[in-house]
């Protein structure tokens, strides 16, 4: 495969191991790059602040009575694969996730907490395809941001259309937050009656290892956005971040405020991940029902509230209103 073309600054990886914040304590996380010098110097962060929220509820007996019914067949699949179709149980627990799930997550009373979207200034150009509102995504296998955001955005994404050919993954064996199980979207495909999802993963698990290049009309999305113009906080060595997501050039996702930390994620296996992400007791579960209701607001605002029955629910009210700020 040809070569990629890159940002003028080379693409760079989500947030870099640290996580920290920068002096005074922003509310959003500072900007952070993959190179691995950078990551060298840095120090591990400790459990981020998805703790500090009190002891939840009763779980909602629709969570519990599929957290059952899916345990045992989640504990048939052994995570040992790099790579390869996504065991069903796990596709089938993930994109079936119930309202009472994401109503009950709601949002972190902190957003820098997640990678909440980025509202666009108002006046861009439409994003469409196919006369539907488009949703670009681009990021690798290699990348732990991505593999952390990936599990959020099959959760969002499965609320407004169905997937087909989910893989597997694991992030690098040689980054931070190593072998981090993930999905991948290479080779998946994605109908929706709302909008169109184009998802590119450009290298594989081992970084350099190319997959998918992006077109020029996709890298002209991420040279004009995932820019310090418009992403607060952005470096200018940090331009061209993943994961990327362009909603309808309405929102924006930069891997450069990456905060869907893979710490939540590193040294569980899929299946694991999958159990928690369902549960908005855990810290798993609040920090993926919290990035799919993000997610989810973001999309709702281009389908203009379609379907209602995912637009008006209260987890999605509640993210739109933190969006609105």
């Amino acid at each position: 495969m040809a070569t990629k073309k890159r940002p003028p600054t080379g693409r760079r990886s989500g947030a870099g191991p640290s996580g920290t914040r920068p002096p005074g304590g922003s509310a959003r996380q500072a900007p952070r790059g993959s190179n691995r010098a950078a990551r060298r110097r840095a120090a591990t962060r400790g459990p981020s602040g998805l703790t500090r929220y009190g002891p939840w509820g009763a779980i909602g007996v629709v969570v519990l009575v599929v957290v059952v019914l899916v345990v045992v067949a989640l504990n048939r699949h052994t995570q040992t694969a790099a790579s390869g179709p996504a065991p069903k149980a796990v596709v089938d627990l993930m994109t079936r996730i119930p309202a009472s799930a994401y109503d009950q997550a709601g949002v972190p009373v902190s957003t820098a907490e997640l990678n909440s979207p980025i509202r666009l200034p108002a006046g861009q150009p439409a994003l469409t395809k196919d006369g539907k509102p488009e949703i670009v995504y681009i990021g690798a296998e290699y990348c732990p941001f991505c593999a952390a955001e990936r599990w959020g955005m099959v959760a969002a994404l499965s609320r407004f259309g169905t997937f087909s050919h989910l893989g597997q993954t694991q992030s690098s064996s040689s980054d931070i937050y190593a072998n981090t199980h993930t999905f991948s979207f290479y080779g998946s495909t994605y109908s929706s009656p709302y909008i169109v999802f184009t998802p590119v993963e450009i290298e594989g698990r081992s970084q350099g290892q190319p997959l998918q290049n992006p077109t020029a009309e996709q890298q002209a999305l991420i040279n004009k956005y995932d820019t310090p113009q418009f992403v607060p906080g952005m470096q200018s060595n940090q331009s061209g971040s993943i994961p990327f997501l362009d909603a309808a050039n309405t929102f924006i996702v930069s891997g450069a405020t990456s905060a869907a930390l893979p710490q939540w994620l590193h040294g569980l296996s899929m299946a694991q991940i999958a159990r928690e992400a369902v549960n908005p007791a855990t810290d798993v579960g609040k920090a993926v029902l919290g990035t799919a209701n993000f997610l989810s607001a973001a999309i709702c605002e281009v389908t203009h509230g379609k379907p209602g029955s995912v637009c008006n629910s209260a987890g999605v009210k509640a993210a739109e209103a933190k969006l609105a700020r």
